[in-house]
């Protein structure tokens, strides 16, 4: 018995000891969701010149693959001189150290291509997972070498092998905390692959790659600025063809947000001040086409998000997304806050509606205008605060932030958002308890809906409308209350 239970210690302990190992090692190839990492590649054939690539790698999740093993799911795309795009599946086997790629390849055992082993020492011989002979004996992975380097100014363990499985040997170097940091091969052709940059645990090194294409991206996506922080104030001219009215709304980006679809959205906050009414969009830029997305669960596509602007056209292009026919229509210049501003506008139709937007160059959202057949709204830039610097005024009036008047009146306000698809907001207020109707008509006259039929309290009321069995077009909203009456638009779009 005694002899059994030192037998057991002694596993138990190896067990521990491979196992606490194993982590170590695993800094030779850091597969945690995140890691991101981008490569330069020189291709040379003589006697012709040499060529130049580049590519990056990230593992951005972990997935079930019809073998019943879990892999990390790795993007591969080409930076230059195209923009290909391919995924890898890999995994380290938590006992052995080895590491393994999925490949559709029936000749491979599960098929997996066993690449490699942390556990190698200088000398060491990796059996490769397919059977078969190369031209240097049978297929196999031999680690060369083991000693230090330094990378990104680090001092670090490396481990060199000599993949022998394919025509020509590849040779490659693994880099303790950084994973692949270089390799070559040679035969007819020679090229070598170099780690310039890598972001592990959150951390960079190095300096990524910006090409010619980037800077021109990057210099189109200043136009519409999306940093946590930033926020713009406007003021609002409404007009229905009767009445006037302003108001003030703000629009501010306060998180980053990750939605259904995986993809991850900066989070708007839109108020309108004198209806104290907040919406609350999600919205993000491709980084590699400077085209900005909306997030909506309800669109026609399978990510759930509408484009809404592509600022990569040029001036004179039109671009038709699932409702709007959007046109490139103007680029120019502007002196505002005290500064000469590049500016570009653009217009959105669909039927007898549509809306015009005017950015500004690192400012973002300057001027935005709205018209259908029955009401007109035109917004002009106040103030705002873009990657902390403030520009013009970002103070709201009293007039608009003010709420007691509207306690001592009836007030039937606009109902926000407007357009909208398909639910929007009603507020109104009466100054005593009294019977309040709201119904809703087409524009025929035809009653729709009663939303409101009841004894209400005085005060501030607030109701939504859904209209999502409802065509797109313009409808009314009546409000009754003692002699009061007042009737609004609203216009649907769907």
């Amino acid at each position: 018995m005694g002899k059994f239970i030192f037998m057991f210690i002694v596993f138990s302990s190896l067990i521990h000891s491979q196992s606490d190992s194993l982590k170590e090692l695993l800094n030779f190839y850091p597969l945690q969701n995140g890691n991101y990492w981008e490569y330069e590649m020189t291709v040379q054939q003589i006697p012709y010149p040499a060529e130049y690539y580049a590519f990056s790698d990230e593992v951005i999740g972990d997935t079930l693959l019809e073998n019943n093993v879990n892999y990390k799911v790795i993007v591969h795309k080409d930076i230059y001189p195209n923009h290909y795009v391919s995924y890898k599946y890999e995994r380290i086997d938590s006992i052995t150290g080895c590491v393994y790629q999925h490949r559709n390849d029936t000749s491979l055992m599960k098929n997996e291509f066993k690449m490699d082993s942390l556990f190698s020492q200088a000398g060491d011989t990796i059996s490769s997972s397919r059977d078969g002979y190369s031209s240097f004996g049978y297929f196999r992975t031999i680690c060369r070498s083991t000693g230090m380097d330094t990378l990104f100014g680090i001092a670090t363990q490396t481990k060199t092998f000599e993949n022998q499985s394919a025509i020509p040997a590849g040779e490659y170097k693994l880099a303790k905390g950084f994973g692949f940091c270089q390799g070559s091969a040679c035969e007819f052709s020679c090229g070598w692959t170099s780690l310039v940059y890598a972001k592990i645990g959150g951390i960079e090194y190095g300096n990524k790659i910006i090409t010619e294409s980037d800077k021109y991206l990057d210099s189109l996506k200043c136009y519409y600025p999306l940093e946590i922080g930033d926020k713009w104030i406007f003021d609002r001219y409404d007009t229905d063809g009767i009445e006037n009215s302003s108001c003030q709304w703000s629009l501010e980006v306060v998180e980053d947000t990750i939605m259904s679809n995986g993809k991850t959205y900066k989070k708007l906050v839109n108020t309108l001040y004198n209806q104290k009414s907040i919406t609350i969009s999600y919205e993000r830029i491709d980084s590699s086409e400077a085209k900005v997305f909306r997030y909506d669960p309800a669109a026609d596509s399978l990510d759930y998000e509408n484009l809404i602007l592509d600022f990569s056209m040029k001036k004179g292009d039109t671009l038709r997304t699932s409702f709007w026919e959007i046109t490139f229509t103007e680029e120019n210049e502007i002196i505002y806050f005290n500064k000469t501003i590049h500016t570009r506008e653009y217009s959105h139709l669909h039927g007898f509606m549509g809306y015009g937007d005017q950015y500004l160059k690192n400012i973002g959202l300057y001027k935005y205008m709205f018209a259908g057949d029955f009401f007109e709204s035109i917004s002009f830039l106040k103030g705002c605060i873009v990657n902390n610097i403030q520009y013009g005024d970002t103070t709201i009036s009293s007039v608009y932030n003010d709420t007691e008047n509207l306690q001592s009146s009836f007030h039937l306000s606009q109902n926000y958002p407007n357009p909208f698809n398909p639910v929007t907001r009603i507020k109104y207020s009466i100054p005593h308890s009294g019977l309040v109707s709201i119904i809703i008509y087409d524009i025929l006259g035809k009653e729709i809906l009663n939303l409101v039929n009841q004894y209400t309290n005085a005060g501030d009321h607030e109701i939504e409308f859904n209209a999502g069995n409802l065509s797109s077009g313009v409808y009314f909203y009546k409000m009754k209350c003692d002699d009061f009456s007042k009737t609004r638009r609203l216009l649907l779009l769907k």
